[in-house]
């Protein structure tokens, strides 16, 4: 048998109008001729730099039953719900270009929760909780123990920890990467 099943369901998991016409999904409108939403994604920036997708456009990867927020159901931090955000990240180190503080100041090595900075510490703007989980494509897995200067760490952007500060000059600042943030 030669060809293809029909397809009873679009990709937003509702199901296929008889005729091709636009369609309500939850929370916009759904163009299935040009196979796109006609009206942007109402979490906006949140979702991320295009409006119009729906899932990051990685609909086998995702699972976003309401149109609002897509879920990656495979959390790379153990915990068991986690959601994505595409961030600005930098990274930063105890030297005193990225702290401001020498070694033997007081709070030298140490985070804004009193943690002492090292693999896996996260510099998030204050709206992301001190404990929560991060994972970083490239970097791994971290917790957001540290908030870093007001005017730097601010939306969705957040630095990473390096022990060096090569490291930190060699990881750069990368934009819109897809860091998954834990719910739980």
């Amino acid at each position: 048998m030669q060809g293809t099943a029909p397809r009873n369901y679009l990709s937003t998991s509702l199901p296929m109008p008889p005729e091709p016409a636009e369609s309500y999904h939850r929370a916009r409108y759904y163009d299935p001729t040009s196979g796109r939403f006609l009206s942007e994604d109402p979490i906006g920036f949140a979702g991320e730099l295009n409006f119009y997708s729906y899932a990051n456009n990685r609909v086998v990867d995702f699972d976003d039953p309401f149109g609002l927020c897509p879920q990656d159901p495979k959390c790379h931090c153990g915990c068991t719900k986690c959601h994505i955000v595409k961030m600005l990240v930098t990274g930063y180190d105890n030297s005193f270009q990225s702290t401001g503080k020498n070694p033997g100041d007081p709070g030298y090595g140490i985070t804004t929760s009193g943690k002492k900075a090292g693999p896996g510490t996260i510099a998030a703007p204050r709206n992301i909780s001190f404990g929560t989980g991060m994972f970083v494509p490239g970097y791994g897995c971290g917790t957001v123990t540290d908030r870093g200067g007001k005017k730097t760490i601010a939306g969705t952007h957040i630095d990473v920890w390096f022990s060096t500060a090569q490291a930190a000059n060699n990881w750069g600042a990368q934009r819109q990467v897809p860091v998954e943030v834990c719910d739980d």
